[in-house]
């Protein structure tokens, strides 16, 4: 019995523990089973959720633009900026190299300096240009109308401007309403050509309630305590100017609009 005892233990001491194999087969491994449904980490030499894309979704098209942000619509351009702005992206100058400054100079020379090229004198790095008249260093030169002047044109700047500063204008855009150029007189409330150089004040015809034309006295004026008169005249009354000129109290003959929106008018769409 003793024995039996004995080599029973002999047994179980010489058993192993078993672990609990991972994912991959190892036995107290670590690799897990991660959100897109592989086995990673561990041995396995994969990252966990490796085949998710910038939006977390398994086996997505979405990437990270150059400032980090998924879907971003910002961009690195040759000069290493990341924005979104394409406006300000670095360009080549004429040595290829990217934000550079070299320019052509007037001889088309990359970098240059000018000292290559001959003038209109065949003169080495001359200034001499040919002027808007085919002079070679002239002095002639386009007006703000157009035209080629000055030099030896014989031509006036701007000639062609009328007084009022208009090229092949005859005048009339800047005179008054008494024909005067830039003159200071203008259409008033009764219809009349006032002020400027017409020696009439502006509303000249209106009477003391403001109606042109109007007969009321200053006596009637003087008597209206509120000073607040209607279009005809009356202190204190009821009567309305309409759009098309027509002074009453009747509201109901007040002009419409047409059915090309002018009032008074009878006209429709053709």
């Amino acid at each position: 019995m003793i024995r039996r005892l004995i080599i029973l233990l002999l047994i179980v001491g010489c058993e192993e523990t078993l672990e609990p194999q991972d994912c991959a087969g190892v036995a107290g491994g670590e690799a897990a089973i991660d959100d897109c449904g592989v086995c990673t980490g561990g041995t396995t030499e994969l990252t966990p959720n490796y085949l998710q894309d910038c939006a977390d979704v398994c086996g997505g098209a979405s990437k990270e633009d150059c400032a980090g942000e998924c879907e971003g619509n910002a961009t690195l351009d040759n000069c290493g900026v990341c924005d979104t702005n394409q406006d300000n992206n670095c360009t080549v100058d004429c040595l290829g190299a990217w934000n550079g400054t070299a320019v052509l100079d007037s001889c088309g020379v990359c970098g240059g300096d000018d000292s290559l090229c001959e003038d209109c004198n065949n003169a080495s790095g001359g200034l001499n240009v040919l002027d808007c008249f085919g002079v070679c260093g002239g002095e002639a030169a386009l007006d703000s109308c157009g035209v080629c002047t000055g030099g030896t044109t014989g031509l006036e700047a701007n000639y062609l401007k009328d007084l009022c500063g208009v090229c092949g204008g005859d005048g009339s855009t800047c005179v008054d309403c008494a024909d005067v150029v830039s003159g200071e007189a203008s259409i008033d409330d009764c219809g009349m050509c006032t002020g400027g150089t017409t020696g009439l004040i502006a509303n000249y015809l209106k009477d003391c309630a403001g109606v042109c034309g109007g007969n009321t006295t200053q006596e009637v004026c003087d008597a209206c305590q509120t000073s607040v008169f209607d279009c005809a005249g009356v202190c204190e009354g009821s009567a309305l100017e309409d759009e098309c000129g027509t002074c009453d109290t009747d509201t109901t003959n007040d002009c419409t609009q047409d059915e090309c929106d002018v009032w008074g008018g009878d006209g429709h769409p053709v």
